[in-house]
């Protein structure tokens, strides 16, 4: 899973000046390709982090995050939530970050994140993968957004069977508002996984919910 970080920030710079974006579509409708290629949640040993989100509070994963991005140049690294693990020979840890390339004027980005460290403390970047397709526009803002949270809370007001909390404001297209959240279906010991939200502000009063899609811990393999 390593991989070449250099060539890595050499593309994502390239895509970003000339232009192209970083989005991975997996539909040509806006509303259904607002998540990037989406998979199933917790494959291949991933578990989720059900205690706190915060790197803060987690020693293991914010040491892993500070070691592979320490010096890297090119690209800025900023860590919402510390997201889950993997036990491999060493760790697989995943985050939800945001970031910009080092241009001037830059569009922040929301991705989801692989860092692996070997069983000597080595850390190293083996992923990223976008949150949203082409079409849509990163929030560039705060990524706890008041308004966008009261539009998810009446859009999930009939649902039932899980609770979504809103983790980060991920960004727009005309009225749809993508929210990041923690997922828990409402059984007895229900664990947390992630999903992508898109609701769609219809007037001050009403929402509508579009589109659920689970959301994998798994980079892919896939560079912004």
């Amino acid at each position: 899973m390593k991989k070449n970080f250099g060539k890595f920030v050499g593309v994502l710079a390239l895509a970003t000046t000339l232009g192209l974006g970083t989005y991975v579509a997996s539909s040509t409708n806006a509303v259904n390709a607002a998540v990037a290629d989406g998979t199933e949640q917790l494959d291949d040993g991933w578990e989720a982090n059900q205690g706190n989100l915060s790197l803060k509070k987690n020693k293991a994963a914010k040491d892993a995050f500070d070691k592979a991005t320490k010096g890297l140049v090119g690209y800025t690294y900023r860590p919402i939530a510390y997201l889950g693990s993997q036990v491999v020979a060493g760790n697989n840890y995943s985050y939800l970050c945001k970031g910009e390339v080092v241009y001037p004027k830059a569009k922040t980005e929301y991705f989801i994140l692989n860092v692996y460290e070997d069983l000597n403390g080595k850390a190293e970047i083996t992923g990223t993968h976008n949150l949203l397709a082409r079409g849509w526009k990163y929030n560039q803002g705060k990524t706890k957004n008041a308004g966008v949270n009261a539009t998810l809370k009446k859009a999930m007001k009939k649902l039932v069977g899980a609770t979504y909390t809103p983790i980060a404001y991920v960004g727009k297209s005309g009225k749809n508002y993508a929210v990041f959240c923690s997922k828990k279906v409402t059984t007895p010991k229900a664990k947390r996984s992630y999903s992508m939200v898109v609701v769609k502000k219809q007037s001050k009063k009403k929402a509508k919910l579009v589109k659920i899609q689970d959301v994998s811990l798994a980079a892919l393999d896939k560079k912004n």
